[in-house]
Parts: C-alpha cells; structure tokens; sequence
C-alpha cells in the first residue's frame, strides 16, 4: 500500500477508484461500498460500476455532469469505480468532484494478461497492450493532484484486514464490525475470519 499525500481529516469525501480492468477495482468497490461510502446503481451485480457515471464519462470533457455529481453530494462520502479512468478523465478533470481521493488497484501483470486472454487469445497483443495500460495508469496516478493511495490486489488476498482498516481510514469511513465483517467476505477468500482473528479484534476494529 503507497500513499501519496496523505488524506486530510474531513467529513465530505469523493472516493475514486481505478486501475487496469480486471485488476480487483470492483473487489476495493465493493469493501468501500460495504463500509458506507455509495458507490452508485450498477448496472450488473458484483460490477460496483455507477451505470448513470460511467454513461456520463463517455462525453466528457465536453459535458462535464454537474447534476449528477451534485445529487451524489448529498452523502457526505459517496464514490465510483471506473477501470481505466485514466483514458476517460486527465488529472486535472478530478478538480469537478469535492474532495477528492484516488484509489487505484495493482494486480500482477502476468495475472491480468491472463485475465485478458479469456476474450482476446491472442498474447503477443495483450502483453504491449496491457504494458501500455499501465504506464499511463502510473502517469495519471502521479499526475493527480489530491491524496492518492496504491493498493495491491494479491495483498488483500492475503492480508484482508491489514489493507482495508488503513484504505477505511484513507477515505474518512467510519463502520460498525458487522459492516467490517461484510467487507472481508468482499474479499472473496472464504476463510472465517471471526474464527482466525475473534470477533474481539473485528470488534475492536470497528470504529463506528
């Protein structure tokens, strides 16, 4: 997990969440989800894409969506996931959402060709393709001017709990541990956590 320019304290807050497609951004959408902040109607279930957002993008920067920014400020955090935002919005663009704080997901690079390769079988165009990808992923990372945060697929595999108490704390969320447990299981690793941790430390969690 990397952080750059750590996230200020603050009751109103954007969460934007991206990165390569099929990289876990939907899994990172559905814990931000779980733990309270809105992530919008999507238009399949398990996608955490908000279907009226993701209309929008294809229009922008010519018709900025005021409106619908403005109806989803009416929870104090609310947010969206887009994979690939970067060929959607420049850096600048996340100037139109208040207080904003970028979230992009990391998955080995092996992995996500491998994901690809279910549609398109062909490797020798996946690999420079999915290289690419990711170089302008890093560039619009880097570019963004607010409080950003890197987060590894493979890490929440392995570490639930010890990658979405700090991504919680990043975005300002506050949860009760019946949201927390919710969470963990969007990991999708069925192992129990109350039986591994106890329910005194998803508890002790818990920070609402």
């Amino acid at each position: 997990m990397i952080a750059q320019r750590e996230a200020p304290a603050g009751d109103t807050v954007t969460v934007i969440v991206t990165g390569l497609a099929r990289s876990g951004t939907s899994m990172v959408a559905g814990i931000l989800n779980e733990l309270g902040a809105p992530m919008g109607e999507s238009w399949a279930r398990g996608v955490f894409e908000d279907a009226e957002l993701d209309a929008d993008f294809k229009y922008w920067p010519f018709e900025v969506p005021h409106h619908r920014i403005e109806a989803r400020n009416a929870n104090p955090i609310w947010g969206f996931k887009h994979p690939a935002l970067y060929d959607r919005l420049r850096p600048e663009d996340l100037r139109y959402f208040r207080n904003p704080r970028l979230v992009v997901v990391t998955r080995d690079f092996a992995a996500v060709c491998a994901r690809y390769l279910r549609d398109t079988p062909n490797l020798e165009a996946i690999i420079p393709e999915t290289s690419e990808q990711h170089s302008r992923m890093i560039k619009f990372f880097q570019a963004a001017d607010c409080p950003k945060l890197m987060v590894s697929y493979e890490r929440f595999l392995a570490s639930p709990l010890q990658l979405i108490l700090p991504l919680a704390e990043f975005c300002g969320l506050k949860y009760s541990s019946a949201a927390l447990t919710r969470a963990v299981a969007m990991v999708g690793d069925k192992t129990d956590y109350e039986a591994a941790f106890g329910p005194q430390n998803l508890n002790a969690a818990a920070r609402g």
